[in-house]
Formats: C-alpha cells, structure tokens, sequence
C-alpha cells in the first residue's frame, strides 16, 4: 500500500457524505462518524456512496471546516456529535471552535484539541 504525505486521501464512500463532516473507515469505505466516534478526518467534498471523497486526514497539521450540530461561540470546546458534526457537550474534548456558528448545520473553523 502506498503512503500519503499530502494530509488529504481519497477513500470510497459507503454512504452519502456531506462537505465538512467528520469522517470513519467501517470495512475499508467512508461512513459519516457517530456520536463520540473518533474520525479520520473531514470530507473535503459532497459524495454519494460508491463515489471517491477526498478527506482532510485529521493528523495533518492546520485548522479544518466543520459542520455544527448547535449554535457555538468561537474557544467552546467541542466535541464529537452525531451526523458527522461538532457540538458543545460531550465526554471527549476533540475541537476548539476558531469562530461562530449560528446553529445546526452552520460551517465553522476548528483546531484539534491536541494542538490547541
């Protein structure tokens, strides 16, 4: 298998994905991550399943687009929500917000935690 050094790869998606959703491998193709699930990365595009989504591969250094689930202020702590989005409760900080979203379904700017 050939290594990626760029911080983005192309996977095959196993549903369809929305820009910006936080993003798992389940039996080698992309599924939108769940609740307090650990992803990969950032889909950097709209797929339908069975399509290639390049991902933003969340080890990569730099901030990331991500999907609200709730209004968010810029520094709330965030975490891993349902539908591949961010939210302000959780068990497992993840995220901190770089700026504002007005509610579900707003695109804001995050750092990981363990660079914040």
């Amino acid at each position: 298998m050939s290594q990626f050094n760029s911080g983005f790869k192309a996977f095959e998606a196993g549903a369809a994905i929305n820009r910006y959703e936080r993003v798992k491998l389940v039996a080698g193709v992309l599924q939108v991550a769940g609740d307090e699930e650990y992803a990969i990365g950032f889909a950097d595009e709209l797929v339908a399943s069975g399509e290639n989504c390049t991902v933003k591969l969340i080890n990569v250094a730099g901030t990331f687009k991500a999907v609200a689930s709730e209004a968010i202020s810029a520094g709330d702590d965030l975490y891993a929500a349902a539908d591949g989005k961010v939210e302000t409760a959780g068990t497992d900080v993840r995220f901190v917000a770089l700026e504002a979203g007005s509610g579900d379904g707003s695109i804001i700017e995050v750092l990981p935690k363990s660079l914040a």
